[in-house]
């Protein structure tokens, strides 16, 4: 064993009678952490993985985001994103509150007779219901009403906003009965990876989310989400949707945007401290030519952009101002990244999920292994390649610990949680985990802001500073 290594097991002798309050407690070396199913090892002493309790009742979808958002007035949601809608949690109810794009009571479904028909909705969306869009309708006590309409226009009087959707849509007209909403559902499969970013411009404070097949949306805390697209945006072109989005210094980044042509390899940014313009003022657009394949993933690297791809090359975007305003590098290529939500940011560093094991990339031209041969032999066994894009990442910063999700099927998978340390990528221990769910999404929560001493009803007044969760 090195002589400077943090670990030292060390074997203390069972009493023959009685407790022994001298020798130490034994202690395991992490590298036995491999071999044990769901155990953790922290500081070399093995405690089992700790259980989880459910949250709330159901989400409609597939969880593919939880995230905390902090608005502008500092208060703090944790925002459940499914491959259909979203949510942000209720603490104080334990409940999920729907904020899908849309979302609002019913209170007329018309037969138009002939004429287009229409649907009241409660509130203004007159924003999100544009002609061309779906209307999804669920609740209503007629059950054939419940289904996706097609926009034909929407004005809103006195509160109502009015749709219309195409003649001989509605099923048989009816007043919205309770339970009868109207909301605006995206099309995504858990296949379609939900990025978000968030941030502030001088307009406010954002909470960004796209899939990749639908319209970008965003939430200012207030309401329901909307939608990003030319309606309240400026874009030189029609804007249809992008991959990922990151924010940079006063920029929001778009990579992967579809507009006029199918063509994956643009990056598009927005003007000078305003998200929603992007046709105009320092706003401009990009292509990354050396890009081997479609933008998976951008993601900061410090004060800098990483562009990664589903072709294994890896590019860096930073802003240097002036009439250049960004500068492009190509780094590197060949890197078989599993999925774009497979990479762990650490602020200066990024660790890599890729099909041949872990790998640290720091900005340069280089990336380093991270792990060993045991680790990268656990991947190929138990990385279902059919399902490799739905793998993702979880960092958990306060302890210092990653989860990576590996999906083995269509209903399962394997988790690796590593365990690093900054200040030397040598001391990295792993170990595997099982649940019975395949996890699809991880997320810090913030369920108190101010602990105080007696805010913890206990048997005794006993309060370490590690045993509140």
């Amino acid at each position: 064993m090195k002589s400077n290594s943090s670990y030292l097991p060390i074997d203390s002798a069972f009493p023959y009678k009685g407790l022994d309050s001298v020798s130490p407690s034994t202690i395991m070396h992490p590298s036995f952490s491999p071999k044990m199913q769901d155990v953790v090892i922290k500081d070399g002493r093995p405690t089992s993985r700790p259980g989880y309790e459910k949250m709330a009742g159901e989400v409609v979808g597939t969880t593919m985001l939880s995230e905390e958002f902090i608005t502008a007035a500092g208060t703090k949601f944790l925002v459940i994103a499914t491959t259909s809608r979203e949510y942000y949690y209720d603490g104080s109810n334990d409940a999920y509150v729907e904020i899908t794009a849309g979302f609002g009571v019913v209170t007329d479904i018309r037969d138009g007779g002939g004429s287009d028909d229409e649907i009241d909705i409660t509130g203004d969306f007159t924003l999100v219901y544009i002609v061309g869009r779906s209307l999804t309708i669920t609740g209503a006590t007629t059950s054939a009403n419940d289904k996706v309409y097609t926009v034909v226009s929407s004005a809103v009087a006195t509160g109502t906003t009015t749709v219309k959707v195409a003649t001989g849509s509605v099923d048989t007209a009816e007043a919205g009965a309770a339970g009868t909403r109207a909301r605006q559902d995206r099309t995504g499969v858990e296949a379609n990876m939900v990025d978000f970013t968030q941030g502030s411009d001088s307009s406010g404070t954002y909470f960004f989310i796209t899939n990749g097949v639908d319209l970008p949306r965003f939430w200012n805390g207030a309401n329901t989400f909307a939608i990003y697209d030319d309606v309240l945006i400026t874009y030189p072109g029609a804007f249809a949707y992008c991959k990922t989005l990151e924010i940079l210094n006063d920029y929001l980044v778009l990579g992967a945007v579809y507009d006029s042509a199918e063509n994956f390899r643009i990056v598009a940014w927005s003007d000078t401290n305003n998200f929603f313009t992007h046709n105009g003022g320092n706003s401009g657009t990009s292509l990354v030519p050396k890009a081997i394949g479609d933008i998976w993933k951008l993601i900061r690297l410090s004060d800098r952009i990483a562009i990664y791809t589903q072709g294994g090359s890896v590019h860096l975007m930073a802003h240097v101002g002036g009439a250049v305003l960004f500068r492009w590098d190509d780094i590197l290529e060949g890197l078989s990244l599993v999925g774009p939500r497979a990479i762990v940011n650490l602020g200066a560093f990024h660790i890599l999920l890729s099909r041949e094991g872990f790998f640290v990339f720091d900005g340069t031209r280089l990336i380093l292994p991270f792990g060993n041969n045991l680790i990268s032999r656990y991947i190929k066994d138990n990385l279902n390649p059919s399902y490799a894009v739905r793998s993702f990442s979880f960092n958990d910063a306060p302890n210092s610990q990653a989860y990576f999700i590996l999906p083995t099927g269509e209903t399962t998978s394997k988790t690796i949680l590593l365990e690093y340390n900054l200040g030397d990528f040598r001391q990295t221990i792993w170990m595997p985990l099982e649940y019975t769910d395949r996890p699809t999404s991880m997320g810090f929560y913030s369920r108190h802001d101010n602990l105080t001493w007696d805010a913890i009803e206990a048997a005794d007044n006993t309060l370490s500073w590690n045993n509140y969760n």
